[in-house]
């Protein structure tokens, strides 16, 4: 592999198999698995000046790791998604919590067992859990839109609750949007946990963080013969599209084309922009060992 930033004179596109627009998991496990298992030559082209994607890690200037673009949590259900990645990274033992702040007080979410007391106090919340392991069962993940279903007022009393403390707000903050533009089947995936587990994702069996972060594993994952990456290059400046045929650099382009990007600025936004959630990271350094009792709260 080669990561070099723009592309170099005389680049020939021809002389790829294929072309991969984006650096992130899309891209490079793309670029990874046609190189090794076909025998692939692809070119990575990558507008930022670093590879990895929105994952993209490094470490600030008191040599602090931080994610540039927002905390990435690695979790998934998949053995096989695992086990590709395993090759690429060894992994710490992190298990994800988040706390919600609600007035002043720290609650699980997903909201669970504990939460359900914190916010109705001991009695009520025990007797709304008792609800909820009746009607559902124990250790399973409930969105608030299957509680209303239910016709039942302790279930949407809790229902309620979550929506109103724990997702209103935060979500107008990270849409910018008021809740009658967001489409229902947003919020209404918001989930209660029937449970006492206060991690993040309590029945996935593989999670943790990369032991040496997310850049380095991407360095791994796109270390091969076949693979060249260039940075700082916008694909669009690039392809000319049509109905038929894309060419790259003025010449008409015959082999395999991937693109990760974001799909309404590859069409130049001709139907509009797309709505993304987000957020603005601002990043301070405090001298302290530990500034709040988990990886993530949310101030709701």
């Amino acid at each position: 592999m080669q990561i070099t930033s723009g592309l170099p004179e005389g680049f020939n596109a021809g002389a790829y198999d294929m072309i991969v627009v984006g650096a992130g998991y899309a891209g490079a496990v793309c670029a990874r698995r046609l190189a090794e298992t076909i025998g692939y030559r692809v070119a990575v082209l990558e507008r930022r000046s670093h590879i990895a994607g929105n994952a993209y890690d490094c470490a600030d200037e008191a040599g602090i790791l931080i994610h540039e673009y927002g905390p990435h949590i690695y979790h998934t259900f998949n053995e096989r998604v695992h086990n590709f990645l395993s090759r690429f990274t060894r992994w710490t033992d992190y298990q994800h919590k988040v706390l919600a702040n609600i007035n002043g007080t720290l609650m699980p979410v997903p909201f669970n067992h504990a939460s359900l007391k914190l916010a109705f106090g001991d009695e009520r919340g025990e007797e709304l859990y008792q609800k909820l392991v009746e009607t559902f069962g124990k250790d399973v993940k409930v969105p608030i839109m299957e509680l209303r279903k239910k016709n039942d007022p302790d279930l949407a009393e809790v229902a309620d609750y979550v929506y109103e403390n724990v997702f209103l707000h935060y979500t107008m903050k990270q849409w910018g949007q008021t809740p009658d533009q967001i489409d229902p089947s947003i919020t209404g995936r918001v989930p209660v946990f029937v449970g006492d587990d206060d991690r993040y994702f309590p029945q996935a069996p593989f999670q943790g963080m990369p032991q040496d972060g997310y850049t380095a594993l991407f360095e791994h994952m796109l270390d091969h013969d076949l693979i060249d990456v260039f940075c700082d290059v916008d694909a669009r400046d690039l392809f000319e599209i049509d109905e038929t045929t894309v060419k790259v650099d003025g010449k008409v382009y015959g082999g395999e084309i991937v693109y990760t990007g974001p799909l309404d600025e590859l069409f130049n936004l001709d139907l509009g922009a797309l709505p993304y959630r987000t957020l603005d990271m601002k990043f301070e350094t405090l001298d302290m060992d530990q500034f709040q009792p988990v990886g993530t709260v949310n101030y709701t």
